[in-house]
């Protein structure tokens, strides 16, 4: 089919097709895989750590004390509710180290008290 000059060609739109009507199957759905849940005699038990609130508002007052730097007190206090445990611990070991230096302290006063009382 030649084209001439003026003449327009009609190409059929999507309007005047006749639409064919197609079923709608269902797609199977995807299943979970089941995980094994082990008996709970078998899993093995978790020491639960014991907070007590002194230990909790002790932390609450030093992390206060040195400053919030940027964080919020809620993450703070789930910090201090986690870890005051451990952080007894940790201030254990500065109360010894503080013994020790407080006993040198004192035996060199002692010493310094003689030697100034002899001279």
């Amino acid at each position: 089919m030649k084209k001439k000059k003026n003449q327009v060609i009609s190409v059929p739109t999507s309007k005047s097709l006749v639409k064919s009507k197609t079923k709608k199957t269902a797609l199977p759905t995807k299943t979970k895989a089941k995980t094994l849940v082990k008996p709970r005699s078998v899993l093995p038990k978790v020491i639960s750590k014991s907070t007590s609130p002194v230990l909790y508002f002790q932390c609450m007052s030093d992390c206060c004390q040195k400053g919030l730097k940027g964080k919020k007190i809620t993450q703070i206090a789930k910090h201090c509710k986690t870890n005051a445990s451990t952080l007894v611990i940790k201030r254990t070991k500065q109360i010894k180290e503080l013994k020790k230096a407080l006993s040198v302290v004192s035996k060199f006063t002692s010493s310094l008290e003689k030697a100034l009382v002899n001279h």
